[in-house]
């Protein structure tokens, strides 16, 4: 008897040792996947001009696109209020890498509605402050909240490298 229980109790740690190394075996490299707009999505260090782009308005601000919950060809466009309030969704041309929105919800101004023109990014097109090669970000915006008044807004795409950070 003390025979055929060792066996089982054998046999049931057996089972458990095979599925316990068989269960962490993933089948191969995962495929995270991505999204429609992961070569426009990032974190950018934007300044605000003035509408020719010769009058820096601001120093550098944290800014940052990324793609919408529907996976569409849509972008955010976030200044995590560092710049003026701004969070609307823009329309993108991922061909030309180019995103306008006309009269859109701006989510940081309650009453407000934002217009971007003339969007896009440039991939290796500039150097950053510590003299990397990297994606530049411009378009102009106008807000509901401050009529009249058209802001360029450009700068480079974040690298997380010492030299760059703002």
């Amino acid at each position: 008897m003390i025979t055929l229980r060792n066996i089982i109790v054998k046999l049931i740690l057996g089972t458990f040792l095979i599925v316990g190394i068989n269960s962490c075996d993933e089948g191969g490299e995962p495929d995270p996947g991505s999204t429609l707009v992961v070569e426009m999505a990032g974190d950018w260090y934007v300044k605000a001009y003035d509408e020719s782009g010769t009058n820096a308005l601001t120093g550098f601000s944290l800014f940052s696109t990324y793609n919408t919950s529907d996976n569409d060809s849509s972008l955010w466009l976030d200044d995590h209020e560092g710049i003026f309030p701004l969070k609307s969704k823009v329309a993108v041309d991922l061909n030309a890498m180019t995103f306008s929105a006309s009269d859109a919800e701006n989510l940081f101004d309650a009453a407000g509605i934002a217009t971007v023109t003339e969007g896009k990014i440039l991939k290796k097109a500039t150097t950053s402050t510590g003299g990397n090669v990297v994606d530049s970000i411009a378009f102009k915006v106008t807000l509901q909240n401050d009529p009249g008044n058209v802001y360029l807004i450009g700068g480079y795409k974040r690298t997380g490298l010492l030299e760059d950070e703002h």
